[in-house]
């Protein structure tokens, strides 16, 4: 495995690379505008399927309207056990797979331990919120109060500590054997800040 690590980020570069020639395109600019970016420093556990890490998020504030608060996305809280509203009407059957009787060490989830914005050490409120169903035992949004607020065009940068534990393979994420680890939105990630069919912008 390790020796196949560098010949997959040969072929990745390679593919980054070449892919507007090969494919007979050109693409001289983003389709969309890059509102958001993220700094990270993580480190896996791999015996325990366990990242540990800090993150600085960098965001625009492209609407008309002043922010005073974000959302993060926790998609490994979806995994955390059968209440979340992801798993709760699947009848314990996820994409054929059956988790009826899953064991504990088997499921994930993943943590937000501190979260400040840029310069200042005080922490900030944070609570879990669950605007689609009302489900209280769903913890895969986060909602963060912010000591300022942000105006239009301004830019917020936040710190943040957090902790992901993988859980076993489940709809397109986790770890397997022979040290398997397939990550997707493992990390506190920010909602869409967008305006609605009414006008009305929200996350």
């Amino acid at each position: 495995m390790q020796r196949l690590f560098p010949l997959i980020c040969i072929a990745f570069t390679w593919c980054a690379t070449n892919a507007q020639n090969v494919c007979g395109f050109q693409q001289d600019q983003a389709l969309s505008k890059r509102l958001a970016n993220y700094e990270m420093d993580v480190t896996l556990d791999h015996t325990k399927h366990l990242v540990t890490g800090t993150q600085s998020i960098e965001w625009i504030n492209n609407s008309p309207d002043t922010v005073a608060h974000v959302e993060l996305y926790m998609y490994l809280n979806s995994f955390k056990d059968y209440n979340s509203s992801y798993l709760r009407n699947t009848g314990a059957n996820v994409m054929g797979q059956d988790i009826s009787d899953r064991p504990k060490e088997d499921w994930g989830y993943i943590t937000l331990n501190s979260v400040k914005t840029l310069g200042s050490d005080k922490e900030l409120s944070r609570k879990y919120i669950q605007k689609l169903d009302g489900n209280e035992q769903d913890e895969s949004v986060i909602r963060i109060d912010l000591n300022y607020d942000i105006a239009p065009g301004d830019t917020l940068i936040l710190n943040t500590e957090f902790e992901s534990k993988l859980p076993r393979t489940i709809a397109r994420v986790g770890y397997a054997e022979n040290d398997f680890h397939f990550f997707v939105h493992w990390y506190p990630k920010l909602g869409v800040f967008e305006a609605n069919e009414e006008g009305i912008w929200g996350w």
